[in-house]
């Protein structure tokens, strides 16, 4: 009859094997981080410029390489030391650095009140028509 102490050296060893094998297999990369490896100078390159994960994946489709966008960014997390924060922050220094459109002059005397056009559709008002109030 097992005792209680036996079953749990039984488990431990069994959860240890297990571990050992999850060990072994995390640090095997996988296949379609060898192909993205081939790719790297590219996605380091499109990355520096701003490119988002999904376009390089659709760029690598396009040129026959099997990616998704899941597998580039866990790649550009591996490969290049990207992390959440550093998107973030290589996101904001993009939007800083694209200049503003300055905004258009009017052309119309904009001290007239304006009033919305009344709909074509029977049963329905404009709340703000002057004929409506």
């Amino acid at each position: 009859m097992n005792t209680k102490p036996d079953k749990i050296s039984q488990l431990n060893s069994q959860f240890s094997s297990l571990l050992k094998q999850e060990t072994e297999n995390r640090s095997k990369p996988k296949e379609w981080e060898l192909v993205l490896e081939a790719h790297l100078d590219e996605i380091k390159g499109a990355r520096e410029l701003g490119v988002g994960y999904a376009r390089i994946a659709a760029l690598l489709n396009e040129a026959g390489v099997k990616a998704n966008e899941v597998q580039v960014r866990s790649f550009c997390e591996k490969a290049l030391g990207e992390t959440r924060a550093k998107r973030k922050q290589r996101a904001k220094s993009n939007t800083q650095a694209k200049p503003k459109a300055s905004p258009v002059a009017a052309t119309k005397d904009q001290s007239k009140p304006r009033v919305a056009a009344k709909s074509s559709k029977p049963g329905f008002r404009s709340a703000t028509s002057d004929e409506d109030l």
